[in-house]
């Protein structure tokens, strides 16, 4: 297993930043025209001008913005927040039983007699109602011990009880309805198997799908089919993986699908303007906001005649389990002292049907929501068992990919493979599903080869993707339990503390340790826990990841038209009297379109244009390295040069130059490395041609001297960063056939004196990259080392080195001190001049040892005849 895909690291999703990458713009304040051409403006009047509104930024400006994978957390919590919710509450009264028992309706609406739902003479007010995930529940169940089904009675006390929320607002208005978003994914499930279905027929498989209509709604995904609900994914496929959207599944998210529902039937059975009904999810990630915000999830796709101009949207917030909890501690409410029951009475649906769908009378055995079928819906569980119905005495193998977020699973009966399926989670597997999608590139540097992969005689290759039927797909690693907006490990005391203010001491006398990993695994168990809770555990004979290794159909799990638990004729029963009594056909309810995000936010044409050209990365960019001034000359070549560093303030001279992309970048940190792979991945589309490895750090001391600790970091940061950023960006640079520059060190093969750690390191670095040049030359990619002389840069400045770091007083070299300080002076090369032709190697498609710097090319001829002294320093 790879170091850097380590089934440890539960933290491989990529984070929302902290602010948006974009400057907001407001436009200039327009003047007001005088009619008197002699008026004379004073300071007066300047000053008494109205200043122009404050800019924003909405999330329908990140969705049509690719500057983020996913979006600004600022921006996603300012936006749609528990402050949100207290604010409507506290402004509009809901509307309660005794108006809706009045308004309502008897079921007869057909969905043509309202264009907009409304007819003047309805209360002024809101009908609120919630949805909750059951991820969400899980998070806040492991919080405070409690089981699933109690954690969600709690919220319903919270948003409908009468200690809740509205006993502390303005208006006293609280949610008529708390709904389980489970039965809502029922009906996902079911309809993403006939999905799956119908791609893999005959007749499907034969129509072309026309060009430019690839996301749409009224197209068939091809294989292999992946999975759309998780909008973090989304995110990333539609803003820098285009061509994978012909694959995406139509269907709706449980949330998007819940959002439609209720908006579309209560609007008609109440008579009233989809506006006033007013839909809050509590979902466990932050990028759900992002999904309630797209306009494919509107009123304009369903409601007919509807005004498109002013679209209303399916859900009108979006908090995570935290911000739930921060709801609860505006209103002054303990969480934890919530009944942990159901409420006494609750206000029927309108209809009596979907009330017996949304409200069952007993909780169901869900096994959707087993072990076997994962923590993200259980979408490819679901379709796999359907399979497994119709092929009686068919057998489910489970094959365990390169880590724990990737399985491969078959279903077989005899020699036959009746269907292939796979999960994916985390961006890092995700990154190499996409690039296994996309068409192979021609190689667009000199030297590059343009033949595949060369796999050594009688090797047997991983299955291919487009042999997968149906890929589940989830941004999160460990699936959507431990999505953003979870309560975190390092968060649960903290949280216990607050909800326990009347015994502090027990809080207090614990002994505080921080959360690492193995604590934060040991969390994510304990919520996965609590969330399989909800469904029976008969899991004898599965593996720890999920579905049984090997297990025939029975009638338990699959008999006729119930799979798992879920009558699917029943199912599809309940869609079609939904669409009968709204009007809308199945289609507009249950799917949704994906596009190709190209924003323009801020560029220029030319720069759309020009990403589509050479890019190369290059590390170690602060100011007075060499670093800026490869950076330059990789520019003027026509390069899109991504610049990195530990601090953007360090690479402020390289901000204004075109082309150029700063980004903050620690090497001996995975999270910051993948966060830059993915902003990299945004702009060039998965391709990059150059990577250069120049962050390094020196350390001159005697060997008897040196702190082992200042060794290691030393190493960190010189030998493992390179093989960190090498790995991290290895397949955009098979994809571009491109090349490795490692910037090694004339310290790698010549022994200077009183920097034993430094040699070390380069000539680690040095034998690494010879290695990988063999190990990568099959893969297409080029290596170069670069035995690097002495340049005019900060790390020589005219002697070998900065001044070592003050000797210890009981230093056997106390006494050479201030002469280890001086150092011997070398014929510096000019750092332009040495960018420049280590650029031209680049571009001729050298590769293997390249020596530039001073005297190195004398060095590399005269160290095999000459004896040692001539080139030890000291």
């Amino acid at each position: 297993m790879s170091a850097i895909l380590s089934a440890d690291d539960l933290n491989d999703f990529i984070s929302p930043g902290v602010a948006c990458i974009k400057p907001i713009e407001t436009l200039p304040v327009k003047e007001e025209t005088s009619s008197n051409p002699y008026e004379v403006t004073t300071e007066e009047k300047a000053a008494a001008a109205e200043p122009p509104p404050p800019a924003q930024i909405s999330l329908t400006d990140c969705l049509a913005c690719s500057g983020c994978v996913t979006s600004a957390e600022a921006v996603l919590v300012q936006l749609q927040s528990h402050n949100e919710v207290l604010s409507t509450l506290d402004t509009y009264k809901s509307l309660e039983a005794p108006w809706l028992i009045q308004n309502g309706t008897n079921g007869t609406t057909n969905g043509h007699a309202h264009s907009n739902g409304c007819n003047g003479h309805h209360a002024e007010g809101k009908l609120f109602v919630a949805s909750v995930s059951p991820q969400a529940r899980a998070s806040l169940a492991a919080v405070f011990n409690v089981t699933e089904e109690e954690a969600g009675n709690m919220i319903t006390q919270l948003l409908s009880g009468p200690s809740g929320v509205k006993a502390g607002g303005h208006q006293g208005s609280g949610f008529t309805w708390v709904l389980d978003t489970n039965a809502v994914r029922e009906a996902c499930l079911v309809a993403a198997a006939d999905e799956v279905a119908t791609a893999l027929s005959p007749e499907t498989s034969k129509t072309p799908v026309k060009s430019g209509s690839e996301g749409a709604l009224d197209t068939t995904p091809k294989g292999p089919i992946l999975t759309s609900a998780c909008p973090g994914w989304i995110c990333y496929a539609e803003k820098t993986h285009p061509y994978v959207l012909p694959h995406l599944s139509r269907l709706k998210s449980p949330q998007a699908l819940t959002g439609t529902l209720l908006k579309s039937v209560l609007s008609q059975r109440y008579n009233v303007s989809p506006s006033q009904i007013w839909h809050l999810a509590i979902m466990p990630c932050f990028d759900k906001k992002l999904e309630a915000s797209r306009s494919e999830l509107t009123s304009s796709a369903w409601l007919p005649n509807h005004d498109a101009s002013d679209p209303v949207r399916d859900v009108d917030c979006v908090i995570t389990a935290r911000e739930l909890l921060s709801l609860a501690s505006a209103r002054n409410i303990s969480f934890s002292s919530l009944p942990r029951t159901p409420l006494s009475n609750r206000t029927p649906f309108p209809d009596p049907t979907l009330d017996a769908f949304l409200f069952p009378s007993t909780r169901p055995s869900r096994k959707s929501q087993s072990q076997d079928a994962g923590s993200s819906g259980g979408y490819l569980y679901h379709i796999l068992q359907t399979y497994q119905a119709a092929h009686p005495g068919s057998i489910i193998s489970v094959t365990r990919g390169r880590n724990a977020d990737v399985v491969e699973y078959a279903l077989t009966q005899g020699p036959e493979t009746i269907i292939r399926m796979a999960r994916f989670y985390g961006f890092r597997n995700i990154q190499n599903l996409v690039r296994r999608l996309k068409p192979a590139k021609m190689s667009r540097l000199p030297g590059g080869k343009t033949g595949g992969v060369r796999r050594p005689p009688g090797a047997k290759g991983p299955v291919e993707t487009k042999d997968y039927a149906y890929v589940e797909v989830m941004a999160c690693p460990g699936g959507c339990t431990n999505g953003g907006g979870q309560v975190k490990v390092t968060e649960v005391e903290e949280i216990r503390a607050l909800e326990q203010k009347s015994e502090p001491g027990l809080i207090q006398e614990r002994e505080v340790v921080k959360p690492g990993p193995k604590e934060q695994k040991e969390w994510l168990a304990k919520v996965d826990e609590a969330y399989y809770s909800a469904s029976d555990s008969e899991d004898a004979g599965s593996d720890s990841n999920g579905i049984s290794t090997s297990h025939e159909t029975n009638g338990h799990v699959a008999e006729g038209d119930v799979v798992n638990g879920i009558d699917r004729r029943h199912i599809k029963e309940v869609m079609a009297h939904w669409s009968s009594i709204t009007g809308v056909d199945m289609q507009h309810l249950l799917y949704t379109s994906f596009r190709k995000v190209e924003s323009d936010v801020g560029k220029k044409q030319s720069d759309m244009e020009r990403v589509a050209g050479l890019a190369v990365t290059v590390g170690g960019c602060s100011a007075g390295g060499i670093g800026p001034a490869l950076v330059l000359s990789f520019q003027q070549r026509g390069y899109t040069v991504f610049a990195t560093a530990r601090s953007l303030k360090k690479m402020s001279d390289l901000a204004l130059l075109p082309n150029v992309h700063l980004l903050e970048l620690d090497v001996v940190d995975a999270n910051s490395i993948a966060a830059a792979v993915a902003q990299v991945n945004d702009r060039t589309g998965g391709s990059l041609d150059v990577l250069v490895n120049n962050a390094g750090q020196q350390y001159i001391m005697p060997a008897l001297d040196t702190d082992i600790d200042a060794a290691k970091s030393l190493f960190e940061v010189n030998y493992w960063g390179p093989l960190r950023m090498v790995q991290a960006f290895s397949g955009m640079l098979i994809q571009a056939k491109g090349c490795v520059v490692n910037i090694g060190s004339g310290a790698g093969v010549v022994h200077i004196p009183f920097q034993s750690q430094y040699n070390a390191s380069k000539a680690a670095v040095n034998m690494l990259s010879e290695t990988l040049r063999y190990e990568l030359a099959p893969l297409n990619v080029r290596v170069i080392t670069l035995v690097a002389g002495n340049v005019a840069s900060h790390m020589s400045s005219g002697v070998n080195g900065p001044p070592p770091a003050e000797l210890p007083p009981d230093s056997r070299y106390k006494a050479i001190e201030k002469e280890l300080s001086k150092g011997e002076s070398y014929a510096d090369m000019d750092t332009t001049v040495f960018a420049n032709e280590v650029v031209a190697a680049v571009v001729s498609g050298a590769a293997g040892k390249v020596w530039k710097g001073g005297n190195m090319a004398t060095v590399r001829w005269l160290m095999p005849v000459l004896p040692s002294f001539v080139y030890v320093i000291y």
